[in-house]
């Protein structure tokens, strides 16, 4: 019998039913901003019903749980000396979840390691089919004028906002990047000219998004992978890291001087949005020194940044209800100085869980998030919440989750 009184069939299948919910939770965010609430409600009633609790968290896993759970109760706090507590108590239901997903996840103890490779593998292929359809719509609809095949003419056909979507592409570049590689040290060189065609066209289609944060973290990213797997390889796979990385480069050069639209719309738009970002950063930066301490509160942040706004003579900004374009500036905003050592916290726990196990492909997962912060408020977003929450349970599980031979079930 299970903890719950149910009988042993009905547990199993209803750990089935669990299992499979945490494979399949991530693909949904590409396709459906709806699905993955239906899928996460299974995910914890399956989990709660079937928990034994005899399986103790890690250190990362505990860590990474505390560290949420601090940064939820700074925020719960935030709420006391709200004027407007109905928008601080709307944020908190969607930024609950935050903590909510890694629980469901870890607590209960069914999920194993190998489904957190095979949520990574489903994951991969939602976004690759993703990829090929909007690009496969953008070529047939501007098929007379393929010049201007990229940016907002390809993201058109996702129902992702770009910035997130992008940065989901980036962390499967990686992830399959890393697997081609491995088949390469196995010499299954077959399956590894699979990864690579399909790693190519994930290169490609990123720069043709010309999603900004996305394409400069990209980059970042790429040069310190290169760095890392050359020290890393044997020497006789050396090469392939130096052939690798001149390709990609030369990929990149002749993407931007071949495509019309890459290379004015990425100039183009780099410029304008750093000027409009400056001036909203700079603005929020002094709505945040009002509150240094403690934050304007969780619900009266927004009012306190159009405040500044209407101040400054910011009459775009004040139109168009812009949000600080930044989780650190928003944050500090709301709950000051300490909610952003708290926010940088939770990164630096999940860092100190990736160095400890040299998961390289963990440490960028943590380093694309953080860069996106930097321009984009994602801890308010469905889509960031759950992308951040999801998979820092996965590699925590691909890393110290219970092995097949560990009977979790």
């Amino acid at each position: 019998m299970s903890p719950a009184g149910l009988p042993d069939a009905v547990t199993r299948r209803i750990i089935f039913i669990h299992r499979l919910s945490a494979v399949l939770f991530p693909a949904l965010l590409v396709f459906s901003p709806a699905l993955p609430n239906i899928l996460l409600a299974i995910l914890g009633v399956s989990g709660l019903l079937t928990a034994r609790y005899t399986r103790p968290l890690h250190i990362t896993g505990g860590s990474f749980i505390a560290a949420l759970l601090l940064f939820i109760l700074w925020k719960l706090a935030g709420i006391a000396y709200s004027d407007d507590t109905a928008e601080a108590w709307s944020l908190m239901r969607r930024q609950m979840t935050l903590l909510a997903i890694p629980f469901f996840y870890l607590f209960p103890g069914k999920i194993r390691r190998v489904d957190a490779i095979r949520a990574f593998y489903v994951f991969s292929l939602a976004c690759v089919l993703m990829a090929v359809y909007s690009l496969g719509m953008s070529l047939y609809t501007y098929r007379d004028t393929l010049q201007y095949v990229g940016g907002t003419n390809i993201y058109r056909f996702v129902r992702l906002h770009p910035a997130y979507f992008s940065m989901y592409l980036v962390l499967v570049f990686f992830f399959l990047m890393r697997e081609g590689l491995g088949c390469m040290r196995r010499n299954q060189m077959g399956r590894a000219s699979g990864y690579v065609v399909v790693t190519g066209f994930l290169f490609i289609y990123i720069l043709m998004m010309n999603a900004r944060t996305t394409t400069l973290v990209f980059g970042g990213l790429m040069v310190l992978s290169a760095i890392f797997y050359f020290f890393k390889s044997k020497p006789r796979f050396r090469y392939v890291t130096v052939g690798l990385s001149l390709l990609l480069g030369a990929g990149t050069y002749f993407i931007i001087q071949g495509s019309y639209m890459v290379q004015n719309d990425l100039v183009n738009r780099f410029e304008t949005a750093l000027d409009t970002r400056m001036e909203i950063w700079m603005a929020g930066f002094d709505t945040a020194l009002q509150h240094p301490l403690a934050g304007s509160g969780t619900g009266d942040s927004r009012m306190d940044l159009f405040a500044t706004y209407e101040e400054k003579g910011m009459e775009e900004a004040l139109a168009h209800r812009y949000n600080t374009h930044s989780q650190y500036l928003e944050t500090m905003i709301r709950h000051g100085v300490p909610g952003v050592l708290m926010l940088v916290g939770i990164w630096g726990v999940l860092l100190a869980g990736a160095y400890r196990h040299r998961s390289w492909l963990w440490i960028l997962f943590v380093l694309l998030v953080a860069g996106e912060c930097l321009t984009e408020v994602m801890l308010d977003r469905q889509m960031g919440l759950y992308f951040i929450g999801s998979f820092a349970a996965l590699f925590y599980l691909m890393n110290e989750g219970p092995r097949p031979d560990e009977g979790n079930a």
